[in-house]
């Protein structure tokens, strides 16, 4: 909905306005998990919180708050 919403005030405020999906299961399933963790702290400063949600994602696919 809240993108939906986004999306709709944009338009409405003459925005350009563009969505792009992705669905990278595959590509993160054929990654070394502990690398791409690694890469998240390195290159993007991802700390133990922010490592710790993707790392559930990794395990599980699916966000554990």
């Amino acid at each position: 909905m809240k993108v939906h919403s986004d999306i709709a005030e944009a338009l409405g405020e003459g925005t350009m306005t563009a969505l792009i999906m992705l669905d990278l299961t595959a590509a993160v399933d054929a990654i070394d998990h502990p690398i791409l963790l690694k890469h998240f702290e390195s290159s993007f400063g991802f700390k133990e919180n922010a490592l710790a949600l993707v790392n559930s994602y990794l395990r599980d696919s699916v966000f554990q708050w």
